[in-house]
């Protein structure tokens, strides 16, 4: 069970693999060094010439998205956290079928009549008494039920999608769902959401690493399971994670929010934070992507005594909040074609056990004792063992770098 409101599970069966080692980008798009790319499939909708013909909703269900998952999500779309008024986001996912093939199903995310200015950027097709964005559409595979298809598409927006260095178009091609994936990603967390954010990843074609304090079971052959230390052969010293993987692009946080509710924006990018700052400084890992929802939040903060009962109770409120209150979510171009239909076809799945028409994802106690567990770095700062701590020959640099910035 990844958390309280619902119970989780996840299938996969991969067929791509690509050598693991590494970790995400930042909250923006980067060009990586990474040289392998696995290029999607060319069966997906384009947005150039989409599903014109689409058919009645067969199910629609809202998923709620909040704490650090949320603030990852506004990062990705170049938004300024701290001021928002919204403190949830909220995602429509509808089903149905096309008019030329009954047979064929796809999932969408659902427009909002209230977001005139995301409807304005976007394509929208109409599925007849809703309409949906034609750059998030994909085909549902026969063996894929449309409630799986549903949590799927919720589970991999911010976890994968916004996580993903995102590189040119196929063959020079300018069709903004036309690309191909690559870099390294490191996946901190044993959960069952976090072997499926590895999963998906290495199934695009990204190298990745899961951290664990726990045993994890990735089914991707591209995936590197390891633990937060290792043993260096010539120091016999215990060395971090992120030392062993060494540079990679993106950093996916499913048990912490390192970021901590601090005001981040194009004046104050880390919102001073010191592990973002040495994760790109050390390692140029550009794009820190953190999944711990607000109920997972609060656990930490009141711990298991207290804290499941306000999570269980925060969770109850998410779902039966006025959309209206909640930040209109729109993913970014792709989302559809090029990572949501890879992972359907691959069957990496994430499914949950639920049968609310609003959805929020909850809370795990084997996250809380993953997290409370992992051992501390030994300068005191409280910082997980294997993230980047300050030393003394840092803060030149982070001096300079800053007074560049400015």
């Amino acid at each position: 069970a990844l958390s309280c409101s619902f119970n989780c599970s996840v299938d996969y069966t991969m067929t791509p693999r690509i050598k693991a080692m590494g970790l995400l980008a930042h909250l923006v798009l980067i060009l990586p060094t990474a040289t392998k790319a696995l290029q999607t499939s060319s069966s997906f909708i384009r947005r150039s010439n989409p599903t014109s013909s689409l058919q009645a909703v067969s199910q629609k269900r809202t998923f709620i998205i909040d704490g650090g998952e949320l603030e990852s999500f506004l990062l990705h779309g170049g938004e300024s956290i701290g001021t928002a008024t919204n403190k949830a986001g909220s995602l429509t996912l509808v089903t149905g079928t096309t008019q030329e093939d009954p047979s064929q199903r796809i999932v969408a995310v659902q427009t909002n009549n209230n977001d005139n200015n995301a409807a304005a950027n976007y394509e929208t097709i109409s599925m007849g008494d809703v309409d949906v964005y034609a750059h998030t559409i994909a085909n549902i595979p026969p063996k894929v039920t449309d409630s799986v298809a549903l949590s799927t598409a919720a589970a991999s927006l911010v976890g994968i999608h916004c996580a993903i260095p995102k590189v040119g178009g196929v063959g020079g091609s300018d069709n903004s769902n036309d690309v191909f994936y690559t870099g390294k990603a490191v996946v901190v967390g044993g959960n069952d959401y976090a072997c499926f954010v590895a999963d998906g990843l290495a199934t695009l074609g990204i190298d990745v690493s899961l951290v664990s304090t726990g045993s994890p079971e990735a089914k991707a052959g591209g995936v590197t399971v390891m633990k937060p230390s290792d043993l260096d052969e010539d120091t016999f010293e215990e060395i971090g994670f992120s030392t062993v993987v060494g540079q990679f692009d993106s950093l996916i946080d499913t048990i912490s929010n390192e970021r901590k509710g601090m005001l981040i924006s194009d004046d104050n990018l880390y919102g001073g934070s010191s592990v973002l700052q040495l994760l790109q400084l050390k390692h140029q890992c550009n794009k820190y992507i953190s999944t711990l929802t607000q109920s997972q939040q609060i656990v930490k903060n009141e711990g298991v005594l207290w804290g499941p009962g306000k999570a269980n109770d925060h969770v109850k409120k998410m779902e039966s909040m006025s959309l209206s209150r909640c930040t209109s979510l729109v993913p970014s171009l792709g989302f559809g074609s090029a990572t949501l239909q890879t992972l359907l076809d691959n069957n990496v799945l994430f499914s949950i056990k639920s049968n609310n028409p609003t959805v929020s994802r909850g809370w795990a106690l084997k996250d809380f004792w993953e997290e409370t567990s992992w051992p501390r770095d030994s300068s005191g700062t409280g910082i997980r063992f294997g993230l980047p701590v300050q030393e003394e020959e840092d803060l030149d640099e982070l001096f300079q770098r800053e007074q560049e910035r400015l």
